[in-house]
Protein backbone atom coordinates (compact mmCIF):
# COMPACT_ATOMS: atom_id res chain seq x y z
CA UNK A 1 0.00 0.00 0.00
CA UNK A 2 1.06 3.57 -0.55
CA UNK A 3 1.94 5.28 2.68
CA UNK A 4 -0.09 8.36 3.61
CA UNK A 5 1.55 11.50 2.32
CA UNK A 6 3.77 9.71 -0.23
CA UNK A 7 2.05 11.21 -3.27
CA UNK A 8 2.09 14.60 -1.61
CA UNK A 9 5.84 14.40 -1.15
CA UNK A 10 6.61 13.27 -4.69
CA UNK A 11 4.24 15.84 -6.10
CA UNK A 12 6.10 18.74 -4.61
CA UNK A 13 9.54 19.66 -5.92
CA UNK A 14 12.23 19.76 -3.34
CA UNK A 15 15.90 20.11 -4.11
CA UNK A 16 17.42 16.60 -4.10
CA UNK A 17 19.86 15.69 -1.35
CA UNK A 18 23.56 14.99 -1.48
CA UNK A 19 23.15 11.96 -3.76
CA UNK A 20 22.47 14.39 -6.62
CA UNK A 21 25.07 16.98 -5.62
CA UNK A 22 27.23 16.11 -8.66
CA UNK A 23 24.54 17.80 -10.79
CA UNK A 24 25.40 21.19 -9.27
CA UNK A 25 23.83 24.11 -11.13
CA UNK A 26 21.99 21.76 -13.52
CA UNK A 27 19.49 21.09 -10.73
CA UNK A 28 18.64 24.79 -10.62
CA UNK A 29 18.16 24.99 -14.38
CA UNK A 30 15.78 22.02 -14.30
CA UNK A 31 13.88 23.10 -11.18
CA UNK A 32 11.03 24.92 -12.96
CA UNK A 33 10.40 21.95 -15.24
CA UNK A 34 10.39 19.59 -12.26
CA UNK A 35 7.94 21.80 -10.38
CA UNK A 36 5.54 21.38 -13.30
CA UNK A 37 6.28 17.67 -13.78
CA UNK A 38 7.77 16.28 -10.52
CA UNK A 39 8.32 12.81 -11.95
CA UNK A 40 11.15 14.24 -14.05
CA UNK A 41 13.29 13.98 -10.93
CA UNK A 42 13.18 10.20 -11.30
CA UNK A 43 15.10 10.55 -14.56
CA UNK A 44 17.91 12.30 -12.73
CA UNK A 45 18.61 9.11 -10.81
CA UNK A 46 18.98 7.22 -14.10
CA UNK A 47 21.60 9.56 -15.57
CA UNK A 48 24.91 7.98 -16.45
CA UNK A 49 28.22 9.85 -16.50
CA UNK A 50 28.11 10.88 -20.17
CA UNK A 51 24.43 11.90 -20.12
CA UNK A 52 24.99 14.08 -17.05
CA UNK A 53 27.71 16.01 -18.88
CA UNK A 54 25.76 16.07 -22.15
CA UNK A 55 22.82 17.67 -20.32
CA UNK A 56 25.08 20.21 -18.64
CA UNK A 57 26.85 21.01 -21.91
CA UNK A 58 23.53 21.57 -23.65
CA UNK A 59 22.21 23.82 -20.88
CA UNK A 60 25.48 25.78 -20.96
CA UNK A 61 24.63 26.73 -24.54
CA UNK A 62 20.95 27.55 -23.88
CA UNK A 63 19.59 30.67 -22.16
CA UNK A 64 15.86 29.95 -22.30
CA UNK A 65 13.83 28.54 -19.44
CA UNK A 66 13.71 24.76 -19.39
CA UNK A 67 10.18 23.42 -19.98
CA UNK A 68 9.17 19.84 -19.09
CA UNK A 69 9.26 18.90 -22.79
CA UNK A 70 12.77 20.33 -23.18
CA UNK A 71 13.90 18.56 -20.01
CA UNK A 72 12.65 15.25 -21.45
CA UNK A 73 14.66 15.86 -24.61
CA UNK A 74 17.83 16.66 -22.67
CA UNK A 75 17.49 13.66 -20.37
CA UNK A 76 16.30 11.04 -22.88
CA UNK A 77 16.82 11.91 -26.54
CA UNK A 78 19.86 10.94 -28.63
CA UNK A 79 23.13 12.79 -28.33
CA UNK A 80 22.74 14.06 -31.90
CA UNK A 81 19.31 15.54 -31.15
CA UNK A 82 20.49 17.23 -27.95
CA UNK A 83 23.58 18.70 -29.60
CA UNK A 84 21.74 19.95 -32.67
CA UNK A 85 19.20 21.63 -30.39
CA UNK A 86 21.79 23.30 -28.15
CA UNK A 87 25.22 23.61 -29.77
CA UNK A 88 23.99 23.49 -33.36
CA UNK A 89 26.44 20.80 -34.44
CA UNK A 90 28.20 17.69 -33.17
CA UNK A 91 31.82 18.44 -32.15
CA UNK A 92 34.23 15.75 -33.27
CA UNK A 93 34.92 13.24 -30.49
CA UNK A 94 32.36 14.74 -28.10
CA UNK A 95 31.21 11.33 -26.88
CA UNK A 96 34.69 10.28 -25.86
CA UNK A 97 35.37 13.64 -24.23
CA UNK A 98 32.18 13.53 -22.14
CA UNK A 99 33.16 10.12 -20.73
CA UNK A 100 36.54 11.45 -19.61
CA UNK A 101 35.27 14.45 -17.67
CA UNK A 102 35.21 14.42 -13.83
CA UNK A 103 32.29 12.71 -11.99
CA UNK A 104 30.47 15.98 -11.39
CA UNK A 105 29.00 18.84 -13.40
CA UNK A 106 31.53 21.53 -14.31
CA UNK A 107 30.99 25.27 -14.59
CA UNK A 108 28.93 26.29 -17.62
CA UNK A 109 31.79 28.22 -19.24
CA UNK A 110 33.98 25.09 -19.12
CA UNK A 111 31.58 23.26 -21.42
CA UNK A 112 31.57 26.18 -23.85
CA UNK A 113 35.38 26.17 -23.83
CA UNK A 114 35.41 22.41 -24.38
CA UNK A 115 33.26 22.74 -27.49
CA UNK A 116 35.55 25.45 -28.86
CA UNK A 117 38.60 23.22 -28.29
CA UNK A 118 36.96 20.24 -29.97
CA UNK A 119 36.34 22.46 -32.99
CA UNK A 120 40.11 23.19 -33.13
CA UNK A 121 41.88 20.18 -34.74
CA UNK A 122 45.12 20.10 -32.72
CA UNK A 123 43.68 20.52 -29.20
CA UNK A 124 40.81 18.21 -30.20
CA UNK A 125 43.23 15.42 -31.15
CA UNK A 126 45.02 15.80 -27.84
CA UNK A 127 41.76 15.69 -25.85
CA UNK A 128 40.62 12.61 -27.80
CA UNK A 129 43.66 10.68 -26.60
CA UNK A 130 44.19 11.96 -23.07
CA UNK A 131 43.06 9.79 -20.17
CA UNK A 132 41.35 12.44 -18.05
CA UNK A 133 39.90 15.82 -18.99
CA UNK A 134 39.62 18.24 -16.06
CA UNK A 135 38.25 21.77 -15.96
CA UNK A 136 41.77 23.05 -15.24
CA UNK A 137 43.15 21.25 -18.31
CA UNK A 138 40.39 22.67 -20.51
CA UNK A 139 40.98 26.19 -19.21
CA UNK A 140 44.75 26.02 -19.59
CA UNK A 141 44.59 24.81 -23.19
CA UNK A 142 41.83 27.30 -24.01
CA UNK A 143 44.03 30.13 -22.75
CA UNK A 144 46.84 29.20 -25.13
CA UNK A 145 47.05 31.62 -28.06
CA UNK A 146 46.60 30.06 -31.48
CA UNK A 147 50.35 30.08 -32.10
CA UNK A 148 50.90 27.79 -29.10
CA UNK A 149 48.17 25.27 -29.86
CA UNK A 150 50.61 22.93 -31.57
CA UNK A 151 51.17 19.18 -31.44
CA UNK A 152 54.56 19.64 -29.76
CA UNK A 153 53.14 21.74 -26.93
CA UNK A 154 50.03 19.57 -26.55
CA UNK A 155 52.30 16.54 -26.08
CA UNK A 156 54.03 18.28 -23.17
CA UNK A 157 50.82 18.33 -21.15
CA UNK A 158 51.18 14.59 -20.54
CA UNK A 159 54.90 14.81 -19.74
CA UNK A 160 55.42 17.79 -17.44
CA UNK A 161 53.64 18.62 -14.21
CA UNK A 162 52.41 22.20 -14.14
CA UNK A 163 51.92 22.55 -17.90
CA UNK A 164 48.56 24.09 -17.08
CA UNK A 165 50.53 27.26 -16.27
CA UNK A 166 52.53 27.16 -19.52
CA UNK A 167 51.10 30.35 -21.03
CA UNK A 168 51.51 32.23 -17.74
CA UNK A 169 55.10 31.09 -17.39
CA UNK A 170 55.89 32.10 -20.94
CA UNK A 171 54.51 35.58 -20.27
CA UNK A 172 56.81 35.92 -17.25
CA UNK A 173 59.76 34.75 -19.34
CA UNK A 174 58.86 37.24 -22.08
CA UNK A 175 58.82 40.07 -19.54
CA UNK A 176 62.21 39.02 -18.16
CA UNK A 177 63.78 38.81 -21.62
CA UNK A 178 62.17 42.06 -22.84
CA UNK A 179 60.68 40.14 -25.76
CA UNK A 180 57.11 40.77 -26.95
CA UNK A 181 54.99 37.84 -25.80
CA UNK A 182 53.40 37.34 -29.23
CA UNK A 183 56.82 37.15 -30.88
CA UNK A 184 58.09 34.65 -28.31
CA UNK A 185 54.94 32.55 -28.58
CA UNK A 186 55.25 32.46 -32.36
CA UNK A 187 58.90 31.39 -32.12
CA UNK A 188 58.11 28.66 -29.57
CA UNK A 189 55.07 27.50 -31.51
CA UNK A 190 57.12 27.03 -34.69
CA UNK A 191 59.13 24.20 -33.07
CA UNK A 192 58.17 20.66 -34.06
CA UNK A 193 59.20 18.57 -31.03
CA UNK A 194 58.60 18.89 -27.27
CA UNK A 195 62.35 18.54 -26.64
CA UNK A 196 62.98 21.49 -28.94
CA UNK A 197 60.45 23.59 -27.01
CA UNK A 198 62.07 22.69 -23.69
CA UNK A 199 65.56 23.38 -25.05
CA UNK A 200 64.56 26.79 -26.37
CA UNK A 201 63.00 27.81 -23.05
CA UNK A 202 66.05 26.54 -21.16
CA UNK A 203 68.31 28.59 -23.46
CA UNK A 204 66.30 31.75 -22.77
CA UNK A 205 66.30 31.18 -19.00
CA UNK A 206 70.04 30.44 -18.92
CA UNK A 207 70.63 33.75 -20.67
CA UNK A 208 68.77 35.85 -18.11
CA UNK A 209 70.84 38.18 -15.91
CA UNK A 210 71.34 37.16 -12.29
CA UNK A 211 69.12 38.81 -9.71
CA UNK A 212 70.90 41.36 -7.59
CA UNK A 213 68.11 42.60 -5.31
CA UNK A 214 65.46 41.38 -2.90
CA UNK A 215 61.83 41.84 -3.90
CA UNK A 216 60.26 45.22 -2.97
CA UNK A 217 59.72 46.19 0.67
CA UNK A 218 56.00 46.74 0.03
CA UNK A 219 53.74 44.94 -2.43
CA UNK A 220 50.03 45.79 -2.58
CA UNK A 221 49.65 46.48 1.12
CA UNK A 222 51.92 43.62 2.20
CA UNK A 223 55.14 44.57 4.02
CA UNK A 224 58.32 42.51 4.01
CA UNK A 225 59.48 41.16 7.38
CA UNK A 226 63.26 41.12 7.48
CA UNK A 227 64.36 40.53 11.06
CA UNK A 228 64.47 37.14 12.76
CA UNK A 229 62.71 38.52 15.82
CA UNK A 230 59.61 39.80 14.02
CA UNK A 231 59.24 36.58 12.01
CA UNK A 232 59.54 34.47 15.17
CA UNK A 233 57.09 36.70 17.04
CA UNK A 234 54.54 36.40 14.24
CA UNK A 235 55.01 32.61 14.09
CA UNK A 236 54.41 32.41 17.84
CA UNK A 237 51.38 34.72 17.88
CA UNK A 238 49.76 33.11 14.83
CA UNK A 239 50.81 29.56 15.77
CA UNK A 240 52.03 28.73 12.29
CA UNK A 241 55.18 27.41 10.61
CA UNK A 242 56.79 30.74 9.68
CA UNK A 243 59.89 29.99 11.75
CA UNK A 244 60.68 27.18 9.35
CA UNK A 245 61.44 29.77 6.66
CA UNK A 246 64.14 31.57 8.66
CA UNK A 247 67.04 29.65 7.13
CA UNK A 248 65.96 30.53 3.59
CA UNK A 249 65.20 34.14 4.58
CA UNK A 250 68.69 34.48 6.04
CA UNK A 251 70.10 32.78 2.94
CA UNK A 252 68.40 35.32 0.66
CA UNK A 253 66.23 32.79 -1.19
CA UNK A 254 62.91 33.49 0.58
CA UNK A 255 61.03 36.52 1.86
CA UNK A 256 58.02 36.90 4.16
CA UNK A 257 55.29 39.52 3.67
CA UNK A 258 52.56 40.47 6.14
CA UNK A 259 49.24 42.28 5.78
CA UNK A 260 47.82 42.98 9.22
CA UNK A 261 44.62 44.37 7.69
CA UNK A 262 43.92 41.13 5.79
CA UNK A 263 45.42 38.91 8.48
CA UNK A 264 47.47 37.20 5.80
CA UNK A 265 51.13 36.32 5.46
CA UNK A 266 52.82 35.43 2.16
CA UNK A 267 56.00 33.55 1.47
CA UNK A 268 57.84 34.25 -1.77
CA UNK A 269 60.81 32.37 -3.13
CA UNK A 270 63.57 33.00 -5.60
CA UNK A 271 63.63 30.63 -8.55
CA UNK A 272 67.04 30.83 -10.13
CA UNK A 273 67.37 33.53 -12.78
CA UNK A 274 63.62 33.79 -13.36
CA UNK A 275 62.86 35.99 -10.35
CA UNK A 276 60.70 36.00 -7.22
CA UNK A 277 57.40 34.13 -7.10
CA UNK A 278 54.56 33.78 -4.60
CA UNK A 279 54.70 30.36 -2.94
CA UNK A 280 51.72 30.44 -0.60
CA UNK A 281 49.47 32.63 1.52
CA UNK A 282 48.27 31.69 4.99
CA UNK A 283 46.35 33.17 7.89
CA UNK A 284 46.65 32.54 11.65
CA UNK A 285 47.06 28.83 12.52
CA UNK A 286 48.04 28.17 8.88
CA UNK A 287 44.51 28.84 7.68
CA UNK A 288 44.21 28.68 3.89
CA UNK A 289 43.46 31.91 2.04
CA UNK A 290 42.17 31.81 -1.51
CA UNK A 291 44.01 34.09 -3.97
CA UNK A 292 40.79 35.88 -4.96
CA UNK A 293 40.39 37.05 -1.37
CA UNK A 294 43.60 39.06 -1.48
Amino acid sequence: MTEPGANKTIGKWRRPGFLLEPLGWVQDRLSQAIEVEPRLVELLFDLDHARMHLTALALAHMNDDVTPDLALILLQESRKTVLNLSVGHRPVGIGRALRRLPPKVLAAEIYRKLVDLLDDPVPAKFLHHTGSITDLLITSIYRLPASLRTAAIMAMFNRIDGMIWFADGLRVLASRTDLPFDALAKEIGALDQPDQVAAKIRQLVDGLPLLDTLPPVEIGGFWRLDTVAEIRDLAKNWRNCLAGYLFNVNDGTSAIYLSEQLEAVCSVGRHGRMGWFLLQTKGPRNADIEPDQL
